[in-house]
């Protein structure tokens, strides 16, 4: 078996490892948004695997492996922050068939990104920024207004464009009522 071969088995979760049952890997039942479901054990793999296939474009499966990272270490932040990125870009980029089978909604991502600011992510103004436009997509404005104006004040220049777009859309809007 070549190196990407080897790579593109623990990817899709076909690897083997080392147990009493050759062919057979031990797996840990786990909770999360109370649903039971089985995952291998460590956080840190299941977190460096997601990215990868986050970075890939497989949102759907990196969303299993961030959701999977959270099972096993509840306050692993910035895997939340990755499962809230996966959750986004699944309602921008799926089917409404697909996001509905997936349970994915705008209120799930923000509740996601909520959790992953309380945790105090690594990635902090990414993710009120992308929470910033994840509330404007739902309706809510002003929230997003608020999380794109914390984002540029943590240093996020990128965000600027957004909340300049946001804020005039705001202000047309309230023009309009």
């Amino acid at each position: 078996m070549g190196f990407f071969d080897k790579i593109k088995s623990i990817v899709l979760g076909d690897e083997k490892s080392n147990s009493s049952t050759p062919g057979f890997r031990k797996m840990e039942p786990h909770e999360y948004e109370g649903k039971q479901f089985a995952v291998l054990g460590d956080p840190e793999k299941k977190y460096a695997t997601g990215k990868i296939l986050f970075n890939l474009g497989i949102y759907d499966r990196a969303m299993k492996d961030f959701k999977a990272a959270v099972a096993l270490d509840g306050s692993h932040a910035d895997a939340f922050c990755y499962l809230a990125d996966c959750q986004f870009c699944i309602l921008g980029t799926m089917t409404p068939t697909q996001i509905q089978q997936l349970e994915v909604t705008h209120q799930t991502v923000i509740d996601t990104y909520l959790k992953a600011i309380q945790l105090n992510t690594s990635m902090m103004s990414s993710a009120y920024a992308n929470l910033g436009v994840v509330y404007h997509e739902s309706g809510l404005t002003l929230e997003g207004i608020k999380c794109l104006e914390k984002s540029v004040q943590l240093g996020n220049k990128q965000a600027t464009q957004s909340l300049e777009k946001m804020r005039a859309q705001f202000a047309q809007k309230s023009k309009l009522s």
